[in-house]
């Protein structure tokens, strides 16, 4: 739970700073999920995740795009 809580804090901070913006990821069966961001923000969440983890490590991002009954950008990042 600690490396989660500080990873999204890692993660709400760089997006912050290099955007402007507040987004909410949060963690669900080991993978940091967020909504309604655009690509230039996920590269900067999937690379705050390997700035904030180090040593090797790899993020596999994925998006899932809008339907009818979600009507927004959602995307996962998986820490490898």
């Amino acid at each position: 739970m600690a490396f989660e809580r500080l990873c999204l804090d890692a993660v709400k901070h760089e997006v912050s700073t290099k955007h402007g913006l507040k987004i909410e990821p949060w963690f669900e069966f080991g993978t940091m999920w967020c909504d309604r961001i655009d690509e230039d923000v996920a590269d900067t969440v999937a690379r705050a995740i390997v700035d904030f983890c180090k040593d090797g490590t790899t993020v596999g991002k994925t998006v899932m795009k809008p339907t009818k009954l979600e009507p927004w950008y959602q995307w996962a990042f998986d820490i490898i």
